[in-house]
């Protein structure tokens, strides 16, 4: 691997492509990442802007990060900066802080490990190089281009610029160590072909069939935010169609892939709902993954008929593969615990006790979400929704019943009036005259002694 390295930097003699693009320029860099960049240039470092910000510039899309990468050690920025703290262990990381909790991300160059295929994926990556070294160390020629925005040029080390032109996702070196170090990069591969409309290279699609199930060597939470940023990015319904590309899901996410060759018609919904989801409120995934396990709890309660034995159950089945924190799990469970009680109401006779019951959850705050989460339940299973489209009516029918200061549940208070007071509160020993061993005195006088309520009897 070293070796291959080598020869790859003695083709590279004449240096790499400088080239400015009309596509990103000084203004369009993020004004805090310019001063980061412009700070570390002027205490004699290189520093750039890397990664995805150039490609997704380039692309026509506006970026969400801009990472800096730079010949300065960790402990050289953190001098520099005085608002950074070192973060990582495998990888050592700068984050610069600045106003409303806004980090700029800034990493040092770094060099290939030196670990040979059979050593597996790596477990620390800090060993420090050139700028050369970093951009060949990278996963594929697209994120390893790098952009001076005080020079406005463009660096190209690997031909990222133009894989980009033709629409090529290309592995830099040879795919079967490249994948061997770390296996995540099969799933990378695959969500940057579904986001950005690429084709593999022919290389590394034959080298991600062969080794899909390395996959499961990988930790479980490394696995868990891709898929977070998968769902996040609305790109699940792609992610799937180009994993059964290469009969991949079945090694990354097996629950998922069972439900794929059983109901897939009902999977690809599933996805398409969840990527609307993503639209309306991308930092809210808990309703995704709400909507992706329902057909599995589903199917456990039909069997032992207890919905929330079948939740906890399917959450301790799943945790492999869906690291949920502790909140997002009770987010989650109170919204599905509702989804089987909307049909238990919906199929009792007509009485006081359904009234009653279906105002009380109609009161309930977590109402509309939840009967947002059965519409598309409903939806993702037959392509229609009467359950939900029932319960619509009649909410709808009960707001429009009610005068608009009750419609939640409170009574208006009497107009031109004070509340009632609450003297049930009120202690009796505050009223020492209704006490049955009042005695007047002098010092209470002010307050008479209270009648007998029983009347004397008259002499003869």
């Amino acid at each position: 691997m070293i070796q291959w390295f080598l020869r790859k930097i003695k083709k590279n003699k004449k240096g790499p492509l400088r080239v400015s693009d009309p596509r990103i320029t000084q203004n369009a860099v993020d004004e805090d990442a310019f001063k980061v960049i412009r700070r570390l240039q002027s205490f004699h470092y290189k520093a750039y802007v890397v990664g995805g910000a150039i490609r997704d510039s380039l692309l026509g899309i506006a970026p969400k990060d801009w990472d800096i990468v730079t010949s300065a050690s960790p402990n050289e920025i953190k001098k520099i900066f005085r608002n950074s703290f070192i973060i990582g262990r495998r990888f050592r990381l700068v984050h610069v802080k600045f106003h409303g909790n806004k980090v700029i991300e800034t990493a040092t160059f770094r060099k290939h490990h030196g670990k040979n295929e059979s050593d597996g994926p790596i477990d620390s990556d800090n060993v420090f190089g050139t700028e050369s070294d970093d951009a060949f160390r990278r996963d594929f020629t697209i994120n390893a281009l790098f952009y001076d925005p005080v020079k406005n040029i463009i660096i190209d080390h690997v031909g990222g610029l133009e894989d980009l032109k033709n629409k090529t996702l290309r592995c830099i070196g040879d795919p079967k160590v490249r994948l061997s170090e770390d296996p995540v990069r099969i799933l990378r591969a695959i969500k940057f072909a579904a986001k950005f409309n690429l084709r593999i290279e022919k290389g590394l699609a034959s080298e991600m069939v062969k080794q899909k199930d390395a996959i499961k060597l990988c930790s479980q939470r490394r696995l868990f935010e891709e898929l977070a940023k998968i769902l996040r990015s609305g790109l699940l319904e792609k992610f799937i169609k180009g994993a059964n590309e290469f009969n991949f899901l079945g090694s990354y996410l097996p629950p998922v892939d069972l439900l794929n060759k059983t109901h897939h018609d009902q999977l690809i919904r599933t996805a398409r709902f969840c990527d609307q989801l993503a639209v309306k409120s991308p930092d809210d995934i808990t309703t995704q993954y709400s909507l992706l396990l329902w057909p599995f709890i589903r199917m456990k309660n039909e069997k032992i008929r207890d919905i929330q034995q079948a939740i906890r159950f399917v959450f301790s089945e799943m945790s492999d593969h869906f690291q949920m924190s502790k909140l997002e799990r009770m987010q989650m469970r109170t919204l599905l615990v509702l989804l089987p009680r909307f049909e238990y109401l919906l199929d009792l006779p007509k009485g006081p006790k359904r009234k009653a019951s279906m105002r009380k959850l109609m009161r309930s705050q977590f109402f509309e979400p939840a009967l947002e989460l059965l519409k598309l339940t409903e939806l993702a299973e037959c392509g229609k929704s009467p359950k939900a489209d029932a319960w619509r009516g009649l909410y709808e029918t009960r707001n429009t019943e009610l005068p608009p200061e009750i419609k939640k549940g409170i009574k208006a208070p009497n107009s031109g009036s004070k509340p009632p007071l609450d003297t049930h509160r009120i202690k009796r020993r505050n009223f020492p005259e209704k006490r049955n061993d009042y005695k007047a005195t002098p010092e209470n006088s002010n307050h008479p002694a209270p009648r007998s309520d029983i009347a004397e009897p008259r002499p003869n």
